[in-house]
């Protein structure tokens, strides 16, 4: 093997890596964001109103958290 050939690899397979670990990190904010929206939803059946589950909704309550979930609220109730 040439040494071009081995540099092509290694750089390969350490974009590959870094797509693996976004991923990774992107799948664990939307599983965190599934789980806020799904505790809020338990709270609000009681008024007869519910967040939809989707991706957007999802990452933008596990990126944010708490402050993700009153941005929510506030855009499906009060606006």
């Amino acid at each position: 093997m040439s040494t071009a050939t081995i540099i092509i690899v290694l750089i390969s397979v350490a974009i590959l890596a870094l797509f693996f670990k976004i991923s990774f990190k992107l799948g664990m904010h939307a599983l965190s964001g599934f789980v806020g929206i799904f505790i809020l939803n338990i709270f609000l059946s009681f008024f007869n109103m519910h967040i939809p589950y989707n991706l957007i909704d999802m990452l933008i309550v596990g990126i944010f958290g708490v402050p993700g979930l009153v941005v929510l609220f506030l855009y499906y109730f009060v606006i």
